[in-house]
């Protein structure tokens, strides 16, 4: 029929052929068509899903092998600007929604930091209502003698990397887990280095291998 044809003449040629009107903009090849691409707000849903991609292509780079890198990253707290008091894994070696799912369903604010969250004159100021007695209030207890003990200094939060003393990131520390490089009781032992016992200190179950320095609370503790 060819270009820029008059929209009566389509829709006439389009119910003699039994076929739909494609009108713009519409997507090809995952872009639009149609659209002012002159103008920035028109490639938000392109950059959008592009980045949506470059992240599920990270996570699933930072987790190769069974070994998550992510399990290596912990928040080292200080004014707790940066660390989201529900979210964040700060203490524990737990997000404290996983401890306290109970407490943590009364939260307005799922995104609350540190800093604010202690800020309050009580931790149930941002509540939707007070705990009710029986595992909320149980649960609200634990929580309040939590984070009783916490003190907080005047430096922005950081992440450290639990595998380094400095607590920065190194290529080199990566290696040695995916290798099963790193220093552990177990390849202690196969160096021909006596030691007293090659079992797990922490649940004494089986031989200490790297796959328990992933999982262990005390690292962000022990190397900061």
């Amino acid at each position: 029929m060819g270009v820029l044809v008059d929209s009566d003449k389509v829709k006439c040629a389009a119910s003699k052929l039994g076929c739909l009107i494609l009108k713009t903009s519409f997507s090809y090849l995952g872009s639009k068509v149609g659209g002012s691409m002159s103008r920035v707000h028109t490639w938000n849903e392109v950059v959008d899903r592009v980045k949506n991609r470059l992240s599920k292509w990270m996570m699933k780079t930072l987790s190769i092998g069974g070994i998550s890198l992510l399990d290596f990253m912990h928040v080292k707290l200080r004014n707790g600007d940066k660390t989201v008091f529900w979210e964040d894994i700060w203490i524990e070696g737990k997000a404290l929604k996983n401890w306290y799912p109970h407490i943590y369903s009364l939260e307005t604010c799922k995104l609350i930091t540190m800093g604010m969250k202690v800020a309050h004159t009580s931790l149930d100021s941002s509540f939707r209502r007070v705990p009710r007695g029986g595992v909320e209030q149980e649960q609200f207890d634990e929580l309040s003698a939590l984070v009783h003990d916490v003190t907080l200094t005047p430096m922005s939060d950081r992440w450290i990397w639990a595998l380094e003393s400095s607590g920065d990131f190194s290529v080199a520390s990566v290696r040695k887990v995916k290798t099963d490089s790193l220093p552990t009781r177990f390849n202690v032992s196969r160096r021909g280095i006596h030691i007293d016992s090659i079992m797990c200190a922490i649940c004494d179950k089986r031989a200490e291998t790297s796959s328990d320095f992933s999982h262990a609370a005390w690292l962000d503790k022990l190397f900061v």
